[in-house]
């Protein structure tokens, strides 16, 4: 499936998605903070309680982040520490 993950709601059900692999791809969307919070709540939405996500980006102070201009956010350990739903 093709399919541009800006443009909300996803074509996937409720809790239907065991695994989910972000590869170099997170940093370059969700441009403002309305779509990012969109991303994030889908990417809640679709995947089951017990989802696998791996999540890999580069350093937003390295030069592979700072040298590309289609890199729209810094995605750090803190900002996904703050969708964490751990106690």
């Amino acid at each position: 499936l093709v399919f541009d993950l800006e443009s909300l709601p996803w074509p996937w059900e409720d809790d239907s998605v065991g695994q989910v692999l972000l590869i170099h791809v997170l940093e370059h969307l969700g441009q403002t903070p309305s779509s990012f919070l969109g991303i994030m709540k889908e990417l809640w939405r679709v995947c089951c309680n017990s989802a696998e996500i791996l999540i890999e980006v580069p350093h937003p102070r390295s030069d592979e982040f700072l040298g590309d201009p289609t890199h729209v956010r810094p995605i750090t350990a803190d900002v996904l520490a703050l969708f964490s739903q751990r106690d």
